[in-house]
């Protein structure tokens, strides 16, 4: 299977946190399009 998901982890509800996973072979391009370090020295990696 090579397809990339998604799926919220969190129970429904109010907290703190919210965790959404995110496995499959496009994960981290994903990641790196939505998510950026605030410090530029910071890289995304496995």
């Amino acid at each position: 299977m090579n397809d990339t998901i998604s799926a919220i982890s969190t129970p429904k509800g109010e907290g703190g946190i919210g965790i959404v996973r995110l496995s499959g072979s496009s994960s981290l391009s994903i990641i790196e399009k939505i998510f950026q370090p605030n410090n530029p020295k910071i890289k995304i990696s496995k």
